[in-house]
């Protein structure tokens, strides 16, 4: 996004903020030895110190701006609170190398105020500056760090669940590979396990899960008991990290399972032909990592008109994470969706939230058109009929 407000408006508003000034962090980013071509992400945090509802609009000015991108571009802020949004840098293939710098606005303005691009500036309220530099090299650098794995304790015949944090601090894609070394109390190994992970691209640091396979054919199931394991991640073919790790294997049924939906976010109305996104905020409130997933009934009055199921989600104990699911109605008309969570053979409590479905647009245009339609035929029937009486009028004449 780029802005029309003259530069000097922009230098204006950054050199005297208003009193309780929306603030940013941080106040600049960098990317170093950035491949042509490459990828990578900064986030900032914006923040409103106001009593009031504020929109943020943010922007790019500079030569790199036409390859730097903004997720979210505009939002709204309630009342001391804050945002976290990201800039997105992709430099195109053929882009030189050398350093570009580029200056992030962002803007904020009351939220009852006109959209800015119809202002000259009168609306804002405050105004903050950031600097983006990026650095374009040839130099490849194939890396990432472990920055934790959380290996929690599990029972019997069911999944041995691995979370590793990692971040991408290199400047092209990388696919993990982790390989696992899984010993009893004993010093015995029971279980050895390589997988190569999704992509990672760069800057980005996603939270890994790796699922250890729990049956062996002399035992059926790993039995229970004290188990270490040495977890060794590379990057192709070069180590970064060797880590070790303990956990538990406990008899079926010793540890809780349970969730429960906190939230069910949905539009309140929407247009039919349009696909609705259901988020079902669900967290693990249980002693065991959990594979859960969404189900959503559709219900008109009592009856039950549509169900939609959404994709499985990995839930570290503790865990938090929106359960998507998405849903097109057939039929104008309210509804209530019912939400639950599926998870290891168990499901949470539901919960409801109202949608109400409009016709689209066209729908009005087309029943004023027949209605028009109807008129007209029967005004021209209507003409007819009364031609038709005074034919025979006169012939009985």
């Amino acid at each position: 996004m780029r802005f029309a407000l003259p530069v000097a408006v922009m230098l204006l508003l950054i050199a005297q903020p208003a009193l309780g000034a929306i603030g940013l962090s941080p106040a600049s980013a960098r990317v170093s030895e950035m491949l042509r071509g490459g990828y990578a992400e900064r986030y900032f945090t914006v923040s409103n110190p106001s009593s009031d509802m504020e929109d943020i609009i943010i922007g790019i000015e500079g030569s790199p701006a036409g390859w730097i991108t903004v997720d979210p571009a505009n939002f709204t802020l309630d009342a001391y609170s804050y945002g976290v949004f990201k800039a997105i840098i992709q430099p195109p293939n053929d882009t030189p190398n050398g350093g570009y710098s580029a200056i992030m606005l962002v803007i904020s303005k009351p939220h009852t105020a006109p959209d800015i691009s119809q202002t000259t500036g009168v609306a804002v309220s405050s105004a903050v500056a950031a600097t983006i530099s990026v650095d374009i090299s040839d130099y490849q650098v194939l890396k990432f760090n472990v920055d934790g794995i959380n290996l929690p304790d599990t029972e019997e015949c069911r999944p041995i669940t691995a979370t590793i944090n990692i971040r991408n601090v290199g400047n092209v894609r990388v696919n993990p590979r982790f390989v696992f070394d899984i010993t009893g109390s004993d010093g015995t190994l029971v279980q050895h396990y390589e997988e190569t992970t999704a992509t990672v691209m760069p800057t980005q640091g996603p939270a890994v899960t790796v699922r250890v396979p729990y049956q062996l054919s002399q035992f059926g199931c790993i039995p229970q008991g004290r188990y270490k394991a040495d977890i060794v991640s590379y990057a192709g073919d070069v180590i970064m990290d060797k880590s070790t790790a303990s956990f538990n294997i406990f008899p079926r049924g010793q540890l809780a399972l349970s969730g429960e939906i906190l939230e069910l976010i949905v539009p309140s109305n929407v247009t039919l032909g349009e696909t609705v996104k259901i988020d079902a905020v669900f967290r693990n409130t249980g002693q065991l990592p959990v594979i859960a997933k969404p189900v959503i009934e559709v219900m008109s009055g009592p009856a039950l008109v549509d169900t939609a199921t959404g994709e499985e989600s990995d839930v570290r104990m503790g865990g938090i994470v929106k359960l998507t699911t998405y849903w097109k109605p057939g039929m104008p008309g309210k509804y209530s969706l019912r939400a639950t969570a599926m998870y290891e053979g168990h499901s949470t409590a539901p919960l409801e939230a109202q949608v109400e479905v409009f016709p689209p647009a066209w729908w009005y245009a087309a029943g004023i058109a027949i209605g028009v339609a109807i008129v007209v035929i029967g005004f021209i029937f209507l003409r007819r009929g009364k031609k038709k009486e005074r034919k025979t009028t006169r012939r009985k004449r």
